[in-house]
């Protein structure tokens, strides 16, 4: 473990790889299209405004100013794990820096979102380009952090909500610093420990072990109950047959009579 003073030191050191934007389409975006700035792992965008987010499989994430926007980079090859593992760790990291924040009743729904009240609170979208140093990783993080229903399309709405609207205050700058400790910490930790520590650590914040879903196939939808985390990180299920199953991609929503 860390202690505080180079826990601070470390941040410092990102903190002075960030790049602060006014406004932008989508952090992601910004990054993967200017190879130049992928040159440097640890480097972090954040944008003010973000005008047209994006999610994980070609879904928009929306949100109004005040909320926290960034992308992190990342050179996969540091780190001896599978690259959709990046994806849960991210997860878990932020869980810690929200629950640092005094959060509580927040969960992680694989593979890339938290939860409050069965509503999207944050959500982490990862992509990989190679470039002329290697292939780099852009790691998305957008969390809900002030407002209401009203920044959202009326279809997100329902499904959204906002740490405001959860009884808290938290800047973007409190919460991107807090997320990049806890995910520093994790890095580090994993460099000497491997994924397998950090998988039961996820079950136990995912609340999720037992319950019915539904996920998306080939041949349509399916109905399973989810029993953990492959060595992996990909989901762990027992179908309607009774045999397990390994998710490692597509849409998972939580059982009501029909998808």
């Amino acid at each position: 473990m860390q202690s505080v003073n180079q826990r601070k030191a470390s941040f410092m050191s990102i903190r002075n790889r960030l790049l602060l934007l006014p406004e932008t389409e989508s952090t992601n975006s910004y990054l993967l299209d200017r190879p130049e700035l992928l040159k440097t792992p640890g480097l972090v965008v954040r944008s003010v405004r973000q005008t047209a987010g994006r999610g994980r499989r070609g879904k928009v994430w929306e949100g109004g100013e005040g909320n926290l926007y960034c992308s992190l980079v990342l050179d996969p090859s540091q780190y001896a794990i599978p690259q959709p593992s990046f994806t849960l760790l991210a997860g878990l990291a932020l869980y810690r820096a929200l629950e640092n924040k005094g959060m509580r009743g927040h969960w992680i729904k694989w593979p890339n979102d938290i939860l409050w009240q069965e509503k999207k609170l944050a959500g982490i979208l990862t992509e990989t380009k190679q470039t002329l140093y290697g292939q780099r990783l852009v790691l998305g993080l957008g969390v809900n952090l002030v407002g209401g229903p009203s920044q959202f399309s009326a279809e997100i709405a329902t499904q959204s909500v906002t740490l405001e609207q959860a009884g808290m205050q938290v800047t973007a700058i409190q919460m991107l610093q807090a997320f990049l400790l806890a995910f520093g910490e994790i890095l580090d930790a994993v460099k000497v420990s491997g994924l397998t520590p950090f998988l039961a650590d996820w079950e136990r914040c995912c609340q999720s072990l037992g319950r019915q879903i539904w996920h998306e196939t080939s041949q349509g939808w399916a109905g399973a109950k989810i029993i953990g985390l492959a060595s992996d990180g990909a989901l762990k299920v027992v179908d309607v047959q009774g045999q397990v199953q390994v998710i490692s991609g597509g849409e998972v929503r939580f059982a009501k009579p029909n998808p």
